[in-house]
């Protein structure tokens, strides 16, 4: 079964993501725009997968989730990836985004995957085009994205169901370790 690993956003940042794009659906038909309910963070792209390795990975990934204390992010503007790929920025704390995305994939090493080293610039994919465009003026029109920030409290392990409807199933969740209470 075709795999990843992710952080699933919050409903608020979602609604905020489908009323920015909402505009630009109508008008630019030639991109392939992700369903709000399927917008997430990817963490590591684990490809296709047999039941087995996924049975060997989970103790793996719960480890990689319990050695990585939870952490805030907010949403930022639009960017894209050469003519191809629309996306939201994600900023707060991205050092530790990067750290649990190392530790994901590392751990899907050590599960027997083969994992490449994806690009390490956290993102929301909203679209993406068939064949070339002009991305510029999107980007533009989404330069004021505004949701509240919120804690990252758990990583999912997901699978693509390709059917003529096509969406993700979780197979499983890990809760990221608790930060220590303040003495305040």
């Amino acid at each position: 079964m075709r795999s990843f690993i992710a952080i699933e956003l919050p409903e608020a940042w979602r609604r905020t993501l489908a009323d920015a794009t909402a505009p630009l659906r109508r008008d630019l038909k030639d991109l392939s725009w992700v369903a709000p309910e399927r917008l997430h963070v990817t963490l590591t792209f684990l490809g296709e997968v047999d039941q087995p390795t996924l049975s060997r990975l989970r103790p793996r990934l719960e480890r990689a989730a319990e050695r990585t204390a939870s952490f805030e992010l907010q949403l930022g503007s639009g960017g894209r990836f050469g003519h191809r790929v629309l996306y939201a920025k994600v900023c707060g704390d991205r050092a530790q985004l990067i750290r649990l995305a190392e530790r994901t994939t590392a751990a899907s090493r050590r599960g027997g995957i083969e994992v490449t080293d994806a690009s390490r610039r956290p993102h929301v994919t909203l679209a993406r085009a068939r064949k070339q465009a002009d991305l510029r003026p999107f980007t533009v029109a989404l330069k004021d994205l505004h949701a509240p920030s919120w804690r990252v409290t758990d990583v999912t392990l997901l699978k693509s169901v390709l059917a003529p409807d096509p969406h993700y199933e979780t197979i499983a969740q890990f809760p990221l370790a608790q930060p220590p209470a303040s003495d305040f």
